[in-house]
């Protein structure tokens, strides 16, 4: 099953990470402190361990890249 994102209904400009019904993880959107380009904060949760180098966590520039 792929993971999907779904609107953050008490947060709209946020998304969930959802693998069927379970949420897995989620992408914020903040605003940048240098510029006025925003920076979309993204983490996956209760990844207790993964393939060598599995990020679980991050920055990027647009919500496609998160």
């Amino acid at each position: 099953m792929a993971l999907m994102l779904r609107p953050d209904a008490s947060s709209p400009a946020d998304q969930l990470a959802m693998h069927g019904e379970w949420q897995i993880g989620r992408i914020d959107k903040r605003p940048s402190f240098t510029g006025p380009e925003a920076r979309y904060i993204w983490a996956l949760n209760g990844v207790p361990a993964g393939p060598k180098g599995l990020r679980l966590a991050g920055v990027a520039a647009t919500l496609d890249e998160a």
